[in-house]
């Protein structure tokens, strides 16, 4: 028998199952940096200033690609590692494909990233996929714009074709006839690796696009994702929550402006494009500008507070007590929503409740999204976010970091955060 027909065995039988597991891994990491990197050079001067390494981007990004490079290979992980030694032909064009068609892909969209960062100033997200809805006007955009862009893409993807069909890269012979209970001992284990990458956390959450986040530039955020993320998270994001606007009722848009103004007293003589934006003369002038500080207390309820005229409970918050004499205190507010994000959007962002996901973990709002801290930015103000969790938890630190907020304090940033 050829030597390279000849059975493995022992250890190295198993290695050569997982193998191409392994390779395929690294050769998706390999798109992902190379992309990486010519963002990186390309946007330099935009974020050569940044508060963080630059470099670093390649560290948080690891972490969005293993978990895109993990859900590529779950698919085929299954097939190399539970298909039949009779069906290994079969499996082995499969593979073939499936690996060819994926590859492609990842290439293609690492470089359609640039015209679309050069566009909306962020990697491909739920735009990218609305887009697709009308693909005989997108085709006609590319192609009159794009000529170079797609001629530059379809070389890189012959190119890397080439390599993969001429060189043999995506050949599974190997794996698929080694003895299939050999194969099955290894399908939990790696089944178990592969959610762990795609999971990315050892925390009660797994990981986000927050994760990606580690500056205050937010371009340098976006540089550390990767495309096939981004837009896969956008997807899942619009599968699971797009559909709560259907909840809604329908109501003719001049109706509601006439309600909103009669019951907010607006003048009826505003503009009518922009029918609430009025001056609202302050009650509280000052010959300079205060400082501003918004507290946003989980899960305490006013019963607890004693300013709120509950005297009774009049030891358990001292602090707002005592905060509440020296500050504008609001006794007539009420909540917004059910969750503390919701009650975040509303007070930072003036946004009420909506049915679905909270509009901080939605795909359009992560960027652009008026809040409070825009508005003071424009007066000399420095914005923060403290929270004393996890920052990542509801995608707060994409959002915060988006919209405004110039630096973001969470868990790891306090010296005794245990209580």
């Amino acid at each position: 028998m050829p030597h390279d027909t000849q059975p493995a065995s022992g250890r190295h039988s198993y290695l050569l199952a997982v193998k191409p597991l392994i390779q395929w891994y690294f050769y998706f990491l390999l798109v992902f940096t190379t992309g990486r990197t010519v963002f990186l050079l390309y946007y330099h001067d935009r974020i050569k200033n940044a508060d963080a390494d630059i470099w670093l981007s390649f560290l948080y990004g690891l972490r969005m690609d293993t978990i895109s490079a993990c859900l590529l290979l779950l698919l085929p992980a299954i097939v190399l590692l539970a298909s039949p030694v009779t069906l290994s032909r079969i499996s082995n064009q499969l593979l073939r494909i499936y690996f060819l068609i994926t590859f492609l892909l990842v290439i293609y969209m690492e470089n359609a990233t640039l015209p679309f960062i050069d566009e909306y100033d962020v990697r491909p997200n739920i735009i990218f996929i609305n887009y697709l809805k009308y693909p005989k006007e997108v085709l006609s955009t590319i192609w009159s714009i794009y000529k170079l862009e797609l001629f530059i893409a379809f070389i890189m993807m012959a190119i890397a074709a080439y390599w993969l069909i001429a060189r043999r890269r995506i050949n599974f012979t190997a794996a698929l006839n080694l003895p299939l209970w050999k194969r099955l001992l290894l399908l939990a284990p790696v089944l178990i690796v592969l959610a762990m990458g795609i999971r990315s956390s050892l925390g009660h959450r797994p990981a986000n696009p927050s994760d990606s986040i580690f500056s205050n530039n937010r371009l340098l955020n976006e540089i550390s994702k990767n495309t096939i993320h981004s837009v896969a998270y956008a997807a899942y994001s619009e599968m699971r929550h797009g559909g709560s606007a259907k909840r809604y009722g329908s109501i003719k848009v001049t109706e509601a402006f006439e309600r909103v103004k009669r019951r907010l007293q607006i003048d009826a003589s505003g503009d009518e494009h922009s029918p609430f934006n009025r001056l609202e003369r302050t009650h509280f002038r000052s010959d300079r500008a205060k400082n501003l500080v918004i507290l946003l207390e989980e899960s305490l309820g006013a019963q607890f507070v004693s300013a709120l005229n509950h005297k009774q409970l009049k030891n358990i918050t001292p602090n707002i007590n005592a905060l509440s004499k020296e500050s504008i205190f609001f006794e007539n507010l009420y909540s917004n929503g059910t969750r503390s994000i919701r009650g975040i959007s509303g007070t930072v962002a003036g946004f009420l409740s909506t049915p679905g996901k909270g509009v901080v973990k939605r795909n359009l709002s992560q960027h652009g999204f008026f809040t409070v801290a825009q508005l003071l930015e424009k007066h000399g103000y420095k914005t923060s976010f403290f929270y004393g969790g996890e920052s990542r938890f509801d995608n707060m630190k994409s959002w915060f970091s988006g919209n405004g907020f110039e630096e973001i304090y969470d868990e790891a940033s306090f010296d005794e955060h245990d209580f």
